[in-house]
């Protein structure tokens, strides 16, 4: 599964604050880290939309800390890259670069092709943002190369 596709997983559009909450303070009464996680990934997601980045990132570092426990790589890995898309958002280009690259990391260990070829593009455009070319360059082709490994290219 791909970073994006596990974003529709743990949030899905038109979620409100209210229902997210319940399901989080269930999740909590129940135990259940897993739930957990997905709630606080979610409502961060929704402040993300919601332009909220601050309260956003309080609740996918919250999340991420969760999936780190469990290790459960794919979605710490999804939240780590929604994370960099926040901080590129308050344009803050090198944390985002930071939070991106640990993502790499971690999608890395999970194995999973397609989020690490997402990951490798959203550091090219970083790099690009941030006017290293010859980073923006090594990213795009590496991005490339595991998008064709993929399709048997």
């Amino acid at each position: 599964m791909t970073v994006r596709a596990r974003r529709s997983v743990l949030y899905m559009p038109g979620s409100n604050a209210r229902a997210l909450e319940k399901a989080l303070a269930a999740a909590q009464k129940t135990g259940n880290l897993r739930r957990e996680g997905s709630a606080l990934g979610s409502l961060g997601l929704l402040y993300k939309e919601l332009g909220e980045q601050e309260m956003a990132l309080e609740y996918l570092e919250k999340a991420i800390a969760i999936f780190r426990h469990t290790r459960d790589l794919s979605d710490e890995a999804a939240l780590l890259f929604i994370s960099s898309l926040v901080y590129r958002d308050l344009g803050l280009s090198q944390k985002a670069l930071e939070i991106s690259s640990q993502a790499l990391v971690t999608i890395s260990e999970s194995g999973e092709r397609d989020g690490i070829a997402t990951i490798f593009n959203a550091l090219r455009n970083l790099h690009a943002k941030l006017g290293n070319k010859r980073l923006a360059i090594f990213y795009g082709k590496q991005s490339v190369n595991t998008y064709q490994e993929l399709r048997g290219l």
